[in-house]
């Protein structure tokens, strides 16, 4: 291999013809060339990263003293509050780094090219491609490319952390005027949700969008449901929607848990001035020590992502869950459960440790299991032991769940190895109530389009894109390909609600699919079944779509760390990287065998049969296993 191209930038420079090219950033060039094997070395460096970097950050955390900064509410580190604990790649970008350097390696080992040239706005990361290069006698030139990604920036983010406390100081201001707690006092089940972000107001009914039907199956049961909320959003969207919005509370028997925090509790949580001041005494010790991964100096890197840490903008909310739930609980006596989204997330680890002993906490899975998450693949050593508490015992221990209810088998053995199989339940996919039913007795597809306005004769692809713009932008590429293409296809369009991309479909498909596209807020299962086939990312969407009978074609970079959970199951599913590979896939979609689609449907969003009386029945055993529960619900 004569040159080698390594893009971590995505404003680096098209590669030249007949380069080999390594993409971590940026969209693919027409005519780029990807070695064959880079998927091989891909999947090798994530291999060893799901394997070591949970003991390896830990243990850094432990001996680095990090852990030991601050004990904060529940006798628990402040580390377990922060984002760096919770191991992911959408909100570190230290594993990403790894991972990047893990594949150089590997690289320069297979192919030993002749010139290297390593494209990246980060210097620290130049310096580490070229130390990397250099343990492996190998010719690399680093070049400067772009700036720095925003959320990689000290200055912006000590802005955003400013802007965001000030956004949650205000927001507690507005919901105590909000908070009516009309109808909460006899509820049973206390279900912790973001509002609004997380409901759907789709014709005026404001559902969850994480619990499925399961509120219903507790209300047929006797356990009614209030929720405690935590706030998003502006301040201002708050004070415009404040009629309205006061009556879905007081409908929805939402709480709001801002609403119940002291002067003290607000300003401990944005604005810890003991915790900053021993951190830059922390830092300035650790200035001069080494730190390795896998062989590889990354010291530079860690304590920027620990600085990052620091500054995370979710912190503050965090703490403050932490510390105005145990005032909302009092005002919910009837309480026996409390009910939250699991994904291992510093917000849960706040909830749990605010919640008394006695009252069990049920972890719900809320997405398709990957091990991408590395957070989610969860080490014993690591956690409390239930049988003391989840607010007791040593503070470098996070809390977990009395309970977690796995949607298929995957996770179900996952989270058995780490809690024991008495604290886990296989419940089916609790979020997408209504798949299985659907799936059993689908509409006929030509009344599902009249329904959605779809009268015209095409061939209907659903593009259902990701929460990441690294994935999203390369589907809004291939969706223009396509179009250009098949005269005959008609692009059915639903954004992922994190990520929307209006104006920038609008552009890419100007002149090539006009009349041709259409987005919409429509459920997606009937978009599914309204399409002949799926296109999406890493998303649940593709193990839907794989119920409902339609085959997905799954975007995958041969380079990038991910987390897809298709690739857990990868017979099920066709995937492409380039708008080439997507048409190609497009002639001829094809479909997984019986056997592959019903596997994968096992292991993933099992169709359990009552799956939330079964998941009623395992909180039930939970609570008799944990006693009484506390007077007053504290």
């Amino acid at each position: 291999m004569d040159r080698l191209i390594v893009i971590a930038a995505a404003e680096a420079p098209p590669p030249a013809a007949g380069d080999w090219v390594i993409r971590f950033a940026g969209v693919p060039e027409p005519g780029e060339r990807c070695p064959d094997e880079l998927p091989e070395l891909r999947d090798a460096s994530a291999e060893l990263l799901k394997q070591r970097y949970g003991s390896w950050l830990d243990g850094w955390a432990r001996e680095s003293g990090l852990m030991d900064i601050a004990t904060w509410e529940g006798g628990l580190s402040w580390w377990w509050f922060g984002a760096l604990s919770e191991r992911s790649p959408q909100t570190s970008w230290l594993i990403h780094q790894l991972h990047q350097l893990l594949v150089l390696r590997l690289a320069l080992r297979r192919w030993r090219p002749k010139r290297t040239v390593w494209y990246d706005p980060s210097a620290a990361m130049r310096r580490a491609a070229a130390r990397v290069a250099a343990a492996e006698g190998c010719a690399l030139d680093a070049v400067a490319s772009g700036p720095t990604p925003r959320r990689q920036r000290i200055p912006y983010l000590l802005v955003l952390r400013l802007f965001a406390s000030l956004r949650l100081l205000a927001r507690a201001l507005v919901a105590r005027s909000l908070d009516s707690g009309a109808g909460t006092e006899t509820a049973r089940t206390i279900a912790f949700t973001r509002f609004p972000v997380l409901w759907e107001a789709g014709d005026g009914a404001w559902r969850e969008r994480m619990y499925g039907h399961l509120p219903e199956a507790l209300e047929a049961r006797g356990l009614d449901v209030a929720y405690a909320a935590i706030t998003s959003g502006s301040a201002l969207a708050w004070l415009r929607n404040a009629g309205a919005w006061r009556r879905v509370l007081r409908r929805r028997r939402i709480r709001i848990v801002e609403s119940r925090a002291t002067a003290t509790d607000l300003a401990v949580a944005v604005a810890d001035a003991g915790l900053w001041r021993r951190y830059v005494g922390w830092r300035r010790d650790q200035s001069a020590r080494a730190v390795a991964f896998d062989g590889i100096e990354v010291a530079e890197l860690v304590l920027h992502a620990a600085d990052l840490n620091l500054l995370d903008p979710s912190l503050p909310v965090n703490r403050l869950i932490a510390r105005a739930l145990p005032r909302l609980l009092p005002v919910l006596p009837s309480a026996r459960f409390v009910i939250h989204p699991f994904e291992f997330q510093p917000m849960e680890r706040a909830l749990a440790v605010a919640v008394p002993d006695g009252l069990p906490v049920v972890g719900l899975q809320t997405g398709v299991f990957t091990s991408g998450q590395i957070g989610c693949l969860l080490r014993r050593e690591e956690l409390r032991e239930r049988h003391r508490g989840r607010a007791a015992g040593d503070a470098r221990l996070a809390p977990a769940p009395d309970l977690i209810a796995a949607y298929g088998r995957l996770p179900y053995r996952i989270f058995a190895a780490a809690l024991g199989a008495d604290a886990v339940v296989e419940a089916g996919a609790t979020r997408y109530g209504g798949l299985a039913e659907l799936a059993r007795e689908p509409p006929p597809r030509e009344e599902v389009r009249h329904a959605l306005g779809l009268g015209a004769p095409h061939r209907y692809l659903l593009l259902a894109t990701a929460a990441l713009p690294e994935e999203a932008w390369p589907m809004l590429r291939a969706a223009r390909a396509i179009a250009a293409a098949h005269s005959d296809i008609f692009l059915l369009v639903k954004f992922h609600y994190h990520l929307r991309l209006e104006a920038e479909l609008a552009e890419t498909l100007a002149g090539v699919a006009d009349g041709r596209w259409r987005i919409f807020d429509a459920h997606l299962h009937r978009l599914i079944l309204a399409a002949d086939t799926v296109i999406t990312g890493a998303s649940s969407v593709a193990y839907e779509a794989l119920a409902l009978g339609r085959p997905a074609l799954v975007y995958l970079s041969p380079a990038l760390f991910h987390c897809n959970p298709a690739t857990e199951t990868p017979d099920a599913f066709a995937f492409w990287h380039t708008p080439d590979e997507l048409l190609r896939l497009i002639g001829s979609p094809g479909a997984p065998s019986a056997e592959a689609a019903s596997r994968a449907l096992a292991d993933q969003i099992e169709s359990v049969p009552n799956g939330d009386g079964r998941l009623i029945d395992a909180m039930e055993r939970a609570a008799a296993r944990l006693g009484p529960a506390p007077a007053g619900g504290a």
